[in-house]
């Protein structure tokens, strides 16, 4: 891609830097979770291999969690083991004819841990480790069987008792989906399925194929351990069986493989070449995400088109202005004999690096239908029959929240990414699927953030590129036809204007609930934080078109926001409690106490850099008092107030009363430190939050927050968030991005312009500096470092007792 070749433009050399080091994939893994914590709600892990993904709670409510199974696989075009409220999971294990439960479990972005009670007679405790091949069609399991050893067993009886059965079951339900819409269901009936035993060498396996389409799956056992006893019932409904007669005085580790494809001599022919280069595989599964991992933050590294930046933002006192500080030391960029244990982490470090891995997670390397790397929304289809959202899916809204880190990351891919969601209208549907390149639909009409995010997306990539070039590429939009990106832009920030009520700039999307958060009712029609997203869209574009010298265009859409400003603030907010009401049709204003209108509104109103605050200070106050006193909670925000009228109870984590949507605690941190004028207790909450649930696994699709389900539906502010397994929330979620979005921009002040001015005197570090929201406003001691810009690669380091300072990464 001509445009970027040359990122440098003025001429700063990129380079890494010495010190401190990026904290390994071993240093990001989850704290051990007890499976049966958080009443049993608690979501159990998901992971990816840049094909596909596979997780292991079983669907459903109040099932007990195997030791063994898998669940949600999902490697297009191939899905299945459960994804539609049934138990139709891949695996199970039994000792001596009882299940073995997991107890405990950990997550890592490339394996999953589950450890069982010490259980049976002779007591044993199993351990398994559950990887996915590299970019690959199989999946890989070391199983460890430990004896719970008595120290007086030395007679015949004795070590005749401690021999046990160990059976694997292997259901495969697995069924190829690229012919079908992937909205459709996942296979659930066993007789669909033919099963037998195939020679795999001196060894067997269990061959699987669908009848109703091409996919074949065959379990196998390697190394040296083999079953004792394999059974294939005649009836469908019971699954196959592989048992191991073992000596339960000594440990054992059972190897187990299954491999996916299309037809069985493929399938066969894999798994003879697994047989042979196990090892090498499983040990590939780690060091290759690990190397993928490095590449995201190495400056000059190959993958990627573009690189992250590494973040130093130690644990801040209470009163860090009150402290002694000093700077941080410059950081390596990574040094494997070096790296830092978990614990040398800072709760906002462990949040950041998470956040980053977290989008890394979703990045797929075989749907190659827009470009050879592309950005899922998420993995993990908990009780949710389209697969679509964990398999191809992309939507327009929650790729938008993670927009500087993927215009850091790898520019080109978004920069292909945008110009195949330019070729569908907007106003329909809510993504793309990524195998086909087809609109999402949602609703009947559309999703009202579409025009937001996706004005959004295109914007970030801009301020992180300066690819201005873009903006004079044409491409065919329906009901636009050709046009060229800046016009493509300027149709979607003046959209709301086709929504507009009579003599009013507020714009009515309708009452569709489906088009806005689903589970909230009222929420409909004119709401704040699509006002305020239109303010926001238009100013930006204003800024945008004077800059190229269209000082008329720029003094008609300033002249537009200045309206809605005008009508949000006078009809929407409610004065002295720091909300907004919703506007019905009939002129009735239903009272919405709701997160995405607190930070819309903030960061839409007092958010943009050098612009003056569309808020008085009273309501700023008020604003900041709402949000602490009634979404607050000691680790995690609530969407909606219990406090809201009619609705004290909405049992969705992401937009209800019951948590948050990831992202929008990104956003209402940063809220927070615009409306304070310093991001001192953004970087402290930051840390709070950060501590909490950057230890629970990657970010996903919601936290949940206790709250009681029958009146008065209290809520428990005190306890802590969890990853939740209700509302059809996704384990991993892109969304989740958000945070490095949260820390470049919102604690760092990062915040160029779409169109970036030539340096004075070429006086690259300058201005850089001078597209620092408050350079001055810092009350925070920290660094990021390896920060790529149109000028070059810059470290920004700040402190409590001067302005962020911007040095060149070669210095």
């Amino acid at each position: 891609m001509a445009r970027l070749t040359g990122l440098i433009v003025f001429g700063l050399a990129c380079s890494g830097v010495t010190g401190t080091n990026l904290p390994s994939l071993s240093d990001l893994a989850s704290s051990v979770l007890q499976v049966d914590a958080y009443d049993g709600m608690g979501d159990l892990p998901v992971i990816s291999n840049f094909h596909g993904s596979l997780g292991v709670k079983p669907q459903g409510q109040n099932i007990s969690a195997s030791v063994f199974a898998i669940s949600q696989y999902t490697l297009p075009p191939f899905a299945g083991c459960g994804v539609d409220g049934t138990n139709n999971t891949c695996g199970g294990l039994l000792y001596n004819r009882e299940p073995v439960l997991a107890s405990t479990y950990q997550w890592n972005a490339y394996e999953i841990t589950r450890t069982s009670k010490q259980m049976g007679t002779p007591s044993v405790q199993f351990t398994s480790h559950v990887r996915m091949e590299f970019e690959g069609n199989s999946v890989l399991w070391d199983v460890n069987i430990e004896p719970h050893r008595s120290k007086n067993a030395h007679n015949l009886e004795q070590a005749q008792a401690s021999m046990g059965n160990v059976s694997f079951e292997l259901p495969a339900l697995l069924r190829q989906l690229k012919t079908q819409p992937w909205a459709s269901s996942v296979p659930t009936d066993p007789s669909q399925f033919t099963r037998q035993l195939v020679s795999l060498g001196s060894d067997l396996g269990l061959l699987c194929t669908d009848t109703m389409s091409n996919a074949t799956s065959l379990f196998l056992f390697l190394g040296d351990l083999q079953p004792d006893q394999w059974i294939t019932p005649q009836n469908p409904a019971h699954p196959p069986t592989a048992t191991f007669h073992l000596d339960m005085s000594t440990k054992h580790t059972v190897h187990v493989a299954l491999v996916v494809g299309p037809v069985p001599g493929i399938v066969t022919a894999q798994a003879m070449k697994l047989r042979e280069n196990h090892a090498v595989a499983w040990l590939a599964a780690e060091t290759q995400w690990n190397e993928r991992w490095l590449s995201a933050f190495d400056p000059d590294g190959t993958h990627y088109s573009g690189y992250l930046p590494l973040l130093a933002l130690p644990a801040q006192e209470r009163y860090p202005s009150l402290q002694e500080t000093r700077q941080p030391a410059p950081p390596a960029f990574y040094n494997p004999d070096a790296h830092p244990s978990s614990a040398s982490l800072s709760g906002a470090e462990r949040a950041y690096y998470m956040a980053c891995l977290t989008v890394i997670a979703l990045e797929r390397t075989n749907l190659p239908e827009v470009y050879h790397r592309v950005y899922l929304t998420a993995a993990g289809n908990l009780i949710a029959p389209n697969l679509a959202i964990g398999g191809t899916q992309q939507f327009f809204w929650d790729a938008a929240l993670h927009g500087y880190l993927t215009a850091l990351l790898d520019p080109i891919a978004m920069e292909k990414d945008l110009m195949a969601i330019a070729k569908f209208d907007f106003r329909t549907g809510n993504g793309i699927t990524l195998d086909n390149v087809q609109t999402s639909a949602k609703g009947p009409t559309f999703y009202a953030f579409n025009s937001w995010a996706v004005f959004s997306q295109f914007s970030a990539y801009l301020r992180v590129t300066n690819d201005t070039a873009l903006l004079g590429v044409s491409v065919e939009v329906p009901q636009l036809g050709q046009i060229t990106v800046a016009r493509y832009l300027d149709a979607i920030a003046t959209d709301w204007q086709g929504y507009t009520l009579p003599n009013s700039s507020l714009a009515d999307y309708g009452g569709d609930p489906d088009s806005f958060f689903e589970c909230v009712p009222t929420y409909l029609h004119v709401v704040a934080a699509l006002q305020a997203n239109n303010v926001w869209m238009l100013q930006e574009l204003a800024d945008l078109q004077e800059s190229q010298g269209n000082n008329t265009g720029a003094t008609r859409l300033r002249s537009l926001a200045s309206s809605i400003v005008t009508d949000l603030m006078n009809h929407l907010y409610q004065p002295g409690k720091g909300f907004f009401n919703c506007l019905m049709p009939n002129g009735t204003l239903v009272e919405m106490r709701h997160i995405v209108d607190f930070f819309s509104v903030a960061l839409g109103l007092c958010g943009r850099r050098n612009a003056t605050c569309e808020l008085t200070s009273q309501q700023k106050l008020e604003m900041r008092s709402f949000v602490t006193s009634e979404l607050l909670t000691a680790s995690w925000f609530r969407a909606l107030s219990p406090k809201t009228a009619k609705m004290p109870y909405i049992a969705r984590p992401d937009h209800g009363t019951t948590g948050a949507y990831d992202a929008w605690v990104a956003l209402a941190l940063e809220a927070i430190g615009v409306l304070d004028g310093n991001a001192t207790q953004t970087v402290q909450l930051f840390e709070t939050i950060g501590n909490v649930n950057a230890k629970l696994g990657p970010f996903g699709q919601a936290h949940e927050v206790p709250q009681d389900a029958t009146p008065p539906y209290t809520p428990h502010n005190l306890k802590s968030s969890f990853k939740t397994a209700r509302g059809m929330t996704r384990y991993t979620a892109d969304n989740g991005g958000s945070f490095v979005d949260l820390v470049v921009r919102g604690i760092f002040g990062y915040n160029p312009p779409m169109n970036w001015e030539t340096p004075s005197n070429n006086n690259t570090l300058g201005l850089v500096a001078s597209y620092l929201r408050d350079p001055n406003a810092t009350a925070f001691t920290g660094a990021l470092y390896n920060l790529r810009t149109p000028v070059g690669c810059v470290h920004l380091t700040a402190s409590t007792s001067a302005k962020i300072n911007v040095t060149a990464c070669s210095t």
